[in-house]
């Protein structure tokens, strides 16, 4: 998790005045925060996820925890739940990604599982992933659902920024964001508007992959790889319209950062997406993820009808009276209010 992440899960937690410590478990030191402790472990995978979990009931019973948090299920959560088994607190386990992923494995399915029911809490994006839980005989009064939060500061409309860009990926460049499916419906909408322009803003295992799809596809000249960068508040102003064709999600925060500035959203139907997306009103969503046409149909509406896409990015806007950090403040007051 990086540091304006981290950061952004800790401040509703650290603004109750109830709460006295936060001692964060991660792999080098974080950004300076207040009432928050670092133990710093070492990068290395499997030495890391071991030192975690000692560190974790070495911290625990020094500081007297009375509530260990896990972020992610796999391996976050299974070592969180042990250490606050051992040492005597409740846990919380904080569901981000997509839940179906993990307890859909096989063998491993049932275990995940297991941990989930036994969970003290657990958090989740959004009520499909609420359902999911109830559905696999998870309590109802054990889940909550927390938005996920954006500083509103760092994510403002810039009218006067002229748009670059009429489409923009943002995230990482791996196999389940389905990019091959996203430059497929380039290629169709460049039939219909030659000049449309495509940023493609982040890194990652498939990044040289999807730049030899781009030349395949004689997509040159509208697609341009801006790789990692820290300035996204500019560059989603810089754009007209988010596109993901993920195959999974949990609930993008990149979502929610882009319809803070106004740019609306069209997005498969994946994970809580449809929580903050509402098909035809502030973005679109696709029904099957690797629906190329339907893709392409909602991508030129927006283009081409100033009418809509202007009603699309006022309604886009209201999601900063949603996801703020005073919202999810109230959903963990909920929670530590439950904490002998």
């Amino acid at each position: 998790m990086s540091d304006l992440k981290l950061s952004m899960k800790l401040e509703p937690i650290y603004r109750i005045s109830s709460i006295e410590k936060i001692i964060v478990l991660r792999g080098g030191e974080g950004p300076e925060i207040n009432k928050v402790i670092y133990s710093n472990i070492p990068n290395t995978k499997i030495i890391r996820d071991i030192l975690r979990f000692f560190n974790g009931i070495i911290l625990g019973k020094k500081y007297k925890t009375s509530l260990v948090i896990s972020y992610y299920l796999v391996p976050h959560g299974i070592l969180g739940y042990y250490v606050s088994r051992i040492i005597g607190a409740k846990f919380c386990i904080s569901i981000i990604g997509d839940l179906l992923y993990h307890i859909n494995t096989p063998f491993l399915g049932k275990f995940y599982l297991r941990v989930l029911r036994n969970s003290d809490f657990i958090t989740v994006t959004g009520a499909k992933s609420k359902e999911i839980l109830m559905h696999n005989c998870v309590e109802e009064d054990k889940i909550f659902i927390l938005p996920n939060v954006i500083n509103m500061n760092d994510y403002v409309c810039d009218s006067v920024t002229e748009k670059e860009y009429d489409i923009s990926f943002i995230g990482r460049l791996t196999y389940v964001k389905r990019l091959d499916i996203f430059f497929k419906v380039i290629s169709e909408v460049v039939k219909e508007i030659p000049w449309i322009k495509v940023a493609i803003i982040g890194d990652g295992e498939d990044l040289e992959k999807y730049k030899s799809l781009v030349k395949e596809l004689s997509l040159d000249k509208n697609v341009i790889f801006l790789g990692f960068r820290k300035n996204i508040n500019e560059l989603i102003n810089k754009s007209k319209i988010l596109l993901l064709t993920s195959e999974s999600e949990g609930m993008p925060s990149v979502i929610i950062e882009s319809m803070a500035c106004g740019v609306p959203v069209i997005s498969s139907d994946v994970g809580d997406i449809g929580d903050i997306v509402q098909d035809g009103k502030n973005g679109f969503l696709i029904e099957k993820y690797d629906d190329v046409d339907a893709y392409k149909d909602k991508i030129i509406k927006i283009l081409s009808d100033k009418k809509v896409y202007k009603k699309m990015k006022e309604e886009s806007l209201k999601v900063r009276n949603i996801h703020s950090v005073e919202n999810a403040s109230k959903i963990w007051e909920q929670i530590f209010s439950k904490v002998a």
